[in-house]
């Protein structure tokens, strides 16, 4: 087992490196934080991994860290990071460390930037091209087995950070010191990280890797492509008011950073290592910018998440704050005080009573919502007769393929809001994971998806009505086979399936809408779900109960080759993480804050809306492992 140091893992890139690399097989992960609270947020969504707490200043709590681990990754913070002190604490530490076979260290420079030429007050900012070249001086001559990751690029989450704010505001972008910029996508970068940590120093010691994007652009450009993608005249106003006003006392040196910064960039040469080390193109900025589009425009109403305050509501609401920090949420319930309860942890949210068997459902300001989230099954249709009143997104996780007539015919005879039927494994996490990896083939013939469902993470009493409902109103099932849809009983719908640890299981076909999109979309001769209950792979290595997919897919590789692919996703925490996901996911597209403006109304499904790539990186980002076995 290869044991992998993150050192301030709950940095921006930091953070998503672990996301990267978390689960992979054959890897253990060393974390730490210089917090308290960083220690206890990196324990709470990392439990498979060892978490400490770790300084860059202090030198025997660096050594601590590093002792026994084989590879470290290093990404220090701008702005507070003394580079003369930290980089030879970190030195030290690697040097003793008997096992250390790899040192990853992030830069941002040209590459003919040296220390020596610099202006010391450009130095003296300790940010980006003003930090790294010390570091890389020092390094050098450190004789250490050392990769460099130079991004010589904005990162997008710079756009939050300077502009979103007078965008939503001012509709302006105001930076000043301008050039021709790459900008590359954060979770691109992360990605290359983490190849470079899992492949090792037999394929990357001794290399530097320069991550560019192959368009560059001027804050004007930046602002023309914001203003396309949220349909606003956005101007560009050169001044360095807008820094001023976003970071207060740091405004100066970031000022003086970009003064300095602004000439670098002609000396930063195209490059396609990034590409080479994702396998596939960078996102491309405009993309980026349509995934994040919510940051630019005013925050809706609340989202109400009926069933907000049961096992997987309550996942689901926490992961949509940690993904909208801005967005108002509502938590529907029975019980106002265990939705008050929820409502209080998470911050900027209501509660609010909800009672499904009266038409307003039970609501004294039935205005006052940007959508409806249904986390049970709503048998009398007043929830989504209510989206209808109000024009107003609606999503539906509890019904399968064989019930969705009624929510069909309803929404067809008053078709004025878009609504998502996603009864699909897990919020369409499966369906969309499928998609992304479907995509690299010529032509996709068969897919057979198998999951482990564990019978202690059922989750609250609706998931389990919904359970019951499913697998006992009709004992067939509907699969593809042979170009032909066909209803199997219990014999036929038996299939054996190998989990991620190698365990053989038992599944039964398990009728949702997955296999129908997908057999429908990507044009199969044969599509199935099986769904096998019992031991998850979690419990029987001794730990807490986990869940685990295995998605199969044949076809016709891009080399005209018939191939298969087997995908192994899972989770140490159960489903409800991987569902809070898909359905937060879902919420960010229906509002328009990622992906696309508001959808039309109409009926949808998790593969009509979605782009499967931000599913894969979202759930990446929150701890689903997804290998290839």
């Amino acid at each position: 087992m290869t044991k992998i140091l993150i050192l301030g893992a709950t940095g921006n890139l930091a953070s998503r490196v672990t996301a990267a690399l978390a689960g992979r097989p054959g890897l253990s992960l060393r974390l730490t934080s210089s917090r308290d609270d960083g220690v206890a947020r990196l324990k709470a969504d990392w439990p498979d991994a060892e978490v400490m707490r770790a300084d860059w200043y202090d030198p025997d709590g660096l050594k601590a860290a590093f002792a026994g681990v084989n590879r470290v990754l290093v990404i220090p913070p701008d702005f507070t990071t003394d580079e003369a002190v930290v980089t030879p604490n970190v030195i030290a530490a690697a040097r003793a460390t008997p096992g250390l076979e790899h040192v990853v260290r992030l830069l941002g420079q040209a590459p003919d930037q040296d220390p020596a030429t610099m202006d010391p007050a450009w130095i003296a900012t300790r940010a980006g091209t003003g930090l790294h070249p010390v570091a890389k001086a020092l390094l050098d001559r450190s004789g250490l087995p050392l990769t460099y990751v130079n991004v010589g690029a904005w990162i997008g989450f710079n756009l939050p950070w300077f502009m979103a704010r007078d965008v939503r505001d001012r509709r302006q972008v105001r930076l000043t010191h301008d050039a021709l910029r790459p900008w590359l996508d954060e979770a691109d970068i992360a990605a290359a990280f983490a190849t470079v940590l899992a492949e090792g120093p037999v394929r990357h010691a001794g290399r530097t890797w320069l991550l560019t994007a192959p368009d560059r652009y001027r804050f004007a450009d930046v602002a023309r492509l914001i203003g396309a993608e949220i349909g606003q005249d956005i101007d560009f106003v050169d001044t360095g008011d807008g820094v001023r006003e976003t970071i207060g006392d740091m405004a100066e040196a970031m000022l003086t950073y970009l003064r300095f910064e602004q000439g670098v960039w002609d000396r930063i040469p195209d490059s396609d290592d990034l590409a080479r080390l994702i396998g596939r193109p960078p996102v491309a900025l405009a993309q980026y910018i349509r995934n994040h589009r919510g940051i630019f425009t005013a925050m809706p109403r609340p989202v109400l998440i009926v069933g907000g305050s049961g096992v997987v509501g309550s996942v689901t609401a926490r992961t949509l704050r940690r993904m909208q920090p801005d967005l108002p949420i509502a938590i529907g319930g029975r019980n106002l005080e265990k939705a008050q309860a929820v409502a209080d942890t998470i911050g900027n949210a209501v509660a609010v009573q909800v009672d499904v068997d009266r038409p307003d459902l039970g609501l004294s300001d039935r205005d006052g919502f940007s959508a409806i989230v249904m986390f049970l099954k709503d048998g009398t249709l007043n929830a989504l007769r209510l989206a209808q009143d109000l024009r107003i997104p609606y999503v539906d996780i509890s019904t399968a393929a064989f019930e969705i007539a009624p929510e069909v015919a309803l929404h067809l005879s008053n078709p004025v809001a878009p609504v998502l039927l996603n009864g699909t494994w897990l919020a369409g996490t499966a369906l969309l994971s499928t998609l992304h990896y479907a995509a690299t083939f010529k032509r996709v013939d068969a897919v057979r998806i198998g999951a482990v469902l564990d019978e202690q993470d059922m989750g609250g009493p609706a998931a389990a009505a919904d359970y019951e409902r499913q697998t006992t109103i009709t004992a067939n099932a509907m699969i593809l086979e042979d170009g032909r849809w066909t209803w199997v009983g219990a014999e036929q719908g038996r299939r054996t399936f190998l989990g991620p640890d190698g365990t053989e299981h038992q599944g039964q076909a398990y009728s949702l809408l997955d296999p129908v999109y997908l057999g429908t979309a990507l044009g199969l001769r044969a599509a199935r779900f099986d769904l096998a209950y019992g031991l998850s792979a979690g419990r029987r290595a001794g730990g807490a109960f986990s869940t685990e997919m295995v998605i199969e897919i044949d076809g016709i590789g891009q080399d005209g080759r018939s191939g298969g692919m087997r995908l192994e996703l899972g989770h140490a925490r159960g489903q409800a993480p991987v569902t809070a996901v898909g359905v937060a996911v879902a919420v960010e597209r229906l509002l328009g804050l990622a992906g696309g403006p508001v959808p039309a109304a109409g009926l949808h499904l998790p593969g009509t809306l979605i782009d499967p790539a931000y599913m894969v990186e979202r759930l990446r980002r929150f701890g689903t492992t997804i290998n290839q076995g």
